[in-house]
């Protein structure tokens, strides 16, 4: 279930049932509220181990895409292209980036991460994000990258 209440008041403002989005039961997800379309509106986004969904403020699904082998409830968040749009940045077959409009995976680069949520930070000053994640899953132990941080 998704709840929003209005801060002054308490008023119920959406109540939406989420838990077979994806074919079955789920629970455990992540909710963001933020202006993924870049429409001056929010959407909510609704993260679980099962995929994501985008909900525009109504509650009615703008997209539904159940991804394989999702391990993060928490993706990153942030414009990686510089095209004025949000990317999700989510581990699990290794690093995605999907876009926010859509659902769609940008891009993916393997062998990186995945469990812990990728962190993003402008780290050289250039007005640009890097992404960061560290490879410290307890199967990448052969993995050159086993326990560095990756920029």
């Amino acid at each position: 279930m998704i709840y929003m209440l209005r801060g002054t008041g308490g008023t119920l403002l959406l109540n939406k049932y989420v838990g077979d989005m994806f074919g079955g039961w789920s629970a455990n997800g992540r909710t963001y509220a933020v202006d993924f379309l870049a429409n001056k509106k929010w959407e909510m986004l609704y993260s679980l181990r099962e995929g994501f969904v985008l909900l525009n403020s109504e509650g009615n699904v703008i997209w539904n895409n159940p991804q394989v082998a999702v391990n993060n409830l928490r993706p990153g968040l942030c414009d990686i292209d510089s095209d004025g749009a949000l990317e999700l940045l989510q581990l699990g077959a290794g690093l995605r980036a999907i876009d926010s409009a859509t659902g769609m995976i940008e891009w993916t680069l393997l062998g990186v991460g995945e469990i812990i949520e990728p962190v993003t930070v402008d780290i050289n000053s250039d007005k640009r994000d890097e992404v960061m994640v560290v490879a410290n899953f307890h199967e990448a132990l052969s993995d050159p990258c086993y326990n560095q941080v990756i920029v």
